[in-house]
Order: C-alpha cells, then structure tokens, then sequence
C-alpha cells in the first residue's frame, strides 16, 4: 500500500530561505508564466485580418533623469517587452516635454500631458460643402408575383423545382433523367421539410418530378442548361438601384449565348388544366413581364450584350421571350 507524501517547506526563523522552498517557488512561476504567455498567444491568434496592442509604461525621474520603467514581468506587456521595448524606446526618444524634476511622491507618478496655453482658440471651420441627398426607399421584390398555385404545397413544390434545377445548372454532370430519379429521396425530404402535409406529400413529389422529367426531354429546356453558355449563373442574387429604389433580387438562370446575346430567364411551375394554351401563356408573360425587366435593369450593366428575357415554365414545357426594349411595362423605372 503506497502513500502520497506532501511536504511543506516553510521559511526559517532566522529570515534564510531554504533551498528546496526557493525550488518550488520557482517551478511555481515558471509554470505560471508558460501558462500566461499561452493564454496572451490564444488571444493574439484569434484575431482574423488584424490585430491591435495596446501598452502603457510608467515614466520616473531619477538623478534628474526620465526614464521608462520595465513592466512587471507576469503582465502581458512584460512578456512581450523583448519584442516591443524598441518600439517604446523610439516613442519615447521622441517625446517633448519630459519631467525634468522629481515627481510629486504622493502621485508616485509622472504626468507627461502637454497643456494649451489658456488663450488657445479652435481654428475656424471651412464652409460645408452643398452635399445633395437624394432619398431611397428600399423595396425587396415589391414586384413578386403570387405563386400560381393557392395552396402552400404548391408553394412548396415550386421551391424544390427551383432547388433542383439550380443545382442541375451548378453541377458538370450529365444532364439526363437518371440524374433526377436518384435524387428523388433528396425530393421527397425537402417536401417534407417544407412542411406539406403527409397526406400531400406523395401528389406533390410527382408534380416535382413530372417537372424535372419535362424539363430535361424537352429541347428548350436542356438549352437552357447547355455547357457551351457563357457567363452562366443560377439563383444569381444581385442588389442594386432601380430608379428611387434598392432592391435585392435572385435570378433563376443568366447566361450569354452562342449569338452573344445575354438571357435572364425565370422558371415557373404553372400548371394549365383546360384549352387555349396560349391566352394563358400570353397572361402570365403579361403578370412576370415587371419582374423580369427589374432582374434586366440591374443585369444589363454587365456588358454590352443585348439581353433577352423568357419564361420556361416546367410543367408545361412552355416557352416566352422578348427583348428587353419591346413592350416595357409602365411600372418599370
């Protein structure tokens, strides 16, 4: 059976200090000085583009003499004072006004503030430039449209479309409906993290599909998709000033075509029960036309191009363009 043992070296009577207390005394500081400078380098190192040292020295007078006082050695100054005593020394050398006098001995400190003279006066300040404010009212998509579906599953179905066609304008994959089939447990998580009832989920997993599948076997809709576009870019979020107004957009698909033309399209998950097709893909040119020419109002600085905007909408495998000088609405500024 084995025994921890503690001993306890206390000073001597007499005033001598025993070898084995100074001993421990000094494996006790250094140990607190390890622990300090790794406290002082953690915090030095957290900082990520700059960092900033602030430190103060006394100045005494001794023989008539200013001099700078080292700092305590278990301070974070004194740790450093190594590395930075130059740079106090040179800041110092250059310092006018120094005490040339004892100090108080009831301050125990020097002051080296530099007084003005009691008839100093503030220079005049030069006349304020006119400055001219022009007032912005910041508007976030004040154009939006309604979804085209009431129901919030609706809404939901729309977002997984979107989702899913960003990526598939992201990723260098191939382009094929086998891609989409093996994403479609990823669709069916994102349905229901949206919150669709259980009881709608499957119905809305299908209309997610339906539009994926359509968009992929349909000519106008791998076009949009093609690696040969450049500049390409999907869910683009731009933020910019329109007229009187900042706003913050995401554009579904941007890109510059073989004939350097620019396109800004939108995609839509319309759904369309019932004949005359076109009056209603002419509607919904007429509803999004103020949205898309907001989108072009900020992208068209982004070269010289002439830009094109169009409407694909998923589920019908339908397709809108103009250009963006005809038909403006009057809405747009």
């Amino acid at each position: 059976m084995t025994r921890d043992i503690v001993i306890i070296i206390a000073h001597a009577r007499d005033g001598t200090i025993d070898a084995m207390y100074q001993w421990l005394n000094e494996l006790e500081w250094t140990r607190s000085q390890h622990e300090r400078r790794r406290l002082l380098y953690v915090a030095a190192t957290r900082a990520r583009r700059s960092l900033h040292l602030l430190g103060s020295v006394e100045v005494k007078v001794i023989g008539g003499v200013a001099a700078l006082q080292r700092p305590m050695r278990h301070t974070p100054l004194g740790l450093l004072w190594t590395a930075v005593a130059p740079a106090f020394d040179a800041a110092f050398a250059s310092t006018s006004a120094l005490p040339t006098s004892e100090p108080d001995e009831r301050r125990g400190k020097v002051s080296v503030l530099c007084r003005l003279p009691d008839d100093w006066r503030a220079p005049a300040l030069p006349a304020a430039p006119r400055i001219t404010v022009v007032p912005l009212e910041r508007v976030v998509d004040t154009l939006q449209p309604e979804f085209d579906w009431a129901s919030a599953t609706a809404r939901s179905v729309g977002t997984v479309v979107h989702r899913a066609l960003q990526r598939l304008a992201r990723d260098e994959g191939p382009l094929d409906v086998a891609t989409i089939q093996t994403q479609r447990a990823l669709y069916a998580v994102e349905i229901a993290e949206l919150g669709v009832p259980e009881e709608r989920q499957a119905r809305a997993l299908e209309r997610v599909m339906a539009a994926l599948v359509r968009t992929l076997t349909d000519t106008r809709g791998r076009w949009l998709f093609a690696a040969s576009h450049r500049d390409a870019a999907a869910e683009l979020e731009i933020t910019g000033r329109v007229g009187a107004e900042i706003v913050r957009v995401a554009v579904d698909r941007t890109f510059v075509d073989e004939h350097d033309t620019r396109w800004i399209i939108d995609f839509k998950t319309s759904e369309h029960e019932g004949g005359d097709l076109e009056r209603f893909l002419d509607s919904e040119q007429a509803r999004y036309a103020p949205q898309l020419h907001r989108y072009a109002a900020l992208i068209r600085s982004f070269g010289p191009e002439p830009v094109r905007l169009g409407l694909y909408f998923a589920l019908l495998s339908a397709w809108r363009e103009w250009s963006i000088d005809a038909g403006a609405p009057t809405t747009y500024r």
